[in-house]
């Protein structure tokens, strides 16, 4: 065992870093009024602003969205990774984002809603719909794919859907966006240690 320690010593998972800012800056402009361009962007900052799984934000269901003059909260009633029985299942609270509406989570959301609305079947409660038609849900792998995408365009890499959801801190750049959504900051200049892996199948 000492043999095989030497010659492969046990290394980190993810060996890169990357800049959540990076990231803002290309999501903090308005989108395109298509349906792509909507729905890449809600999901990424779903995920960048809750740090929910991508499997908890596929499982959004629209009976479960409610706004309010304040914004607007999400139950997840469905079994997820976390659930057990001690354990509250998710409630993800999305207050509007005054300050920065090009980055608000519950403007976006409702921008989304409206769109789908006459292309949402009648049988599909999920929020997330596919792009072609006919309109069915959008998996967990499919809302993995539009991150990446939306990544991609931002960074010129795929960023795996860990790095985005395990933000271990936030440059001071846009700390506003990171304490808002109640996500940790890093000193400045400094980048968030995370993931740049593929996509797997399995994600």
């Amino acid at each position: 065992m000492k043999g095989i320690f030497r010659t492969r010593p046990p290394r980190p998972r993810y060996n890169f870093t990357w800049n959540p800012q990076d990231v803002l800056k290309f999501l903090n402009k308005p989108p395109d009024k298509d349906l792509r361009s909507v729905s890449c962007k809600l999901v990424a900052l779903l995920v960048l602003a809750t740090g929910q799984r991508i499997q908890t934000v596929a499982l959004i269901r629209c009976p479960n969205i409610k706004f309010s003059t304040s914004g607007a909260d999400i139950q997840i009633p469905d079994f997820v990774k976390t659930s057990g029985p001690k354990t509250l299942q998710p409630k993800l609270s999305l207050p509007y984002f005054h300050e920065c509406p090009n980055l608000c989570v519950a403007s976006c959301l409702h921008q989304y809603l409206e769109l789908t609305k006459p292309l949402r079947p009648a049988d599909c409660d999920k929020l997330f719909l596919t792009f072609n038609k006919p309109h069915g849900p959008a998996t967990k792998q499919t809302l993995s794919r539009w991150v990446k995408n939306t990544t991609s365009c931002a960074l010129r890499q795929g960023v795996h859907i860990d790095a985005i959801r395990r933000s271990a801190g936030w440059s001071q750049d846009f700390q506003t966006f990171a304490r808002f959504y109640n996500r940790p900051l890093v000193e400045k200049d400094n980048y968030l240690t995370s993931v740049l892996n593929l996509l797997s199948s399995e994600t």
